[in-house]
């Protein structure tokens, strides 16, 4: 067991992340993650140097592994990567670095209020 958890501590600390895709896990770096988006049963990672893989496993599993690495749940659709935020308008709408606009949803603004004080 206290194998298992130097295991755990050591993944939590990597920044890359194996998504499956297809017949094969391909290695990420978290840190050019800009956005994971919902696509049903399915998670589509967005890239900042824009390309995008669709992942056979759901944003709610993704959310549980990257929350812990810096990615806000902006709504039901969208988990993004909070070190390409480039402003926050209205406490409301989330502006990445691409310049793409993301709606926060209702029931995140509390979290996105922490958020932004944890940032301040």
């Amino acid at each position: 067991m206290a194998q298992n958890h130097i295991i755990l501590e050591q993944i939590s600390n990597v920044s890359k992340l194996l998504i499956h895709i297809g017949d094969e896990h391909i290695a990420i770096n978290t840190n050019d993650i800009l956005k994971c988006e919902a696509d049903g049963n399915y998670s589509i990672f967005i890239l900042v140097n824009k390309s995008k893989y669709l992942a056979s496993k759901s944003l709610k599993y993704y959310e549980s592994l990257l929350s812990k690495k810096g990615f806000f749940r902006a709504n039901r659709f969208t988990l993004i990567n909070i070190t390409h935020i480039h402003s926050i308008y209205k406490k409301e709408a989330i502006t990445l670095s691409n310049k793409e606009k993301i709606i926060v949803s209702i029931r995140n603004k509390s979290k996105l209020f922490e958020l932004i004080k944890s940032l301040s």
